[in-house]
């Protein structure tokens, strides 16, 4: 006796930076088995303006995250982490139709940048003498 199971799907991260340009298709895509073989379809719990699945579990962000309110937040001395949580849903094709529910998690990487200048600064009247031989690499 054939019995239909749910979707085999498991909870998928990714990390991408800040200064990424939109549409962004994330890898790899998501990747759901049927027991039974059928297809799976995937969508999100609730509609996100700047995100989205195809049936084939690729994820593509269209715009900033920064609106949803899906987001945790880690700092650290070196860049600062937001985590953007999303529930999607595994749906088979068998009738009655099941279906698998897991969570794609964004985290999006911003680096602290140092405002500190290492520029070369001139104080008129003043002078310096720096010699190079004239066989130094360039």
């Amino acid at each position: 006796l054939n019995v239909n199971e749910p979707p085999i799907v498991y909870d998928q991260e990714y990390h991408i930076y800040s200064d990424i340009t939109y549409p962004l298709l994330l890898s790899p895509p998501i990747q759901a088995i049927d027991p039974e073989g059928s297809v799976v379809v995937y969508s999100f719990d609730s509609q996100h303006s700047n995100l989205t699945i195809d049936n084939y579990g690729r994820v593509t962000i269209l715009g900033s995250l920064s609106s949803s309110n899906h987001s945790t937040t880690i700092h650290s001395s070196q860049f600062i982490t937001h985590s953007y949580h999303y529930l999607v849903i595994a749906v088979d094709n068998a009738i009655p139709p099941l279906s698998s529910y897991f969570t794609i998690t964004i985290h999006v990487n911003q680096f602290l940048i140092s405002n500190q200048t290492h520029s070369l600064s001139f104080i008129e009247g003043t002078n310096t003498t720096r010699s190079i031989s004239e066989d130094a690499s360039i």
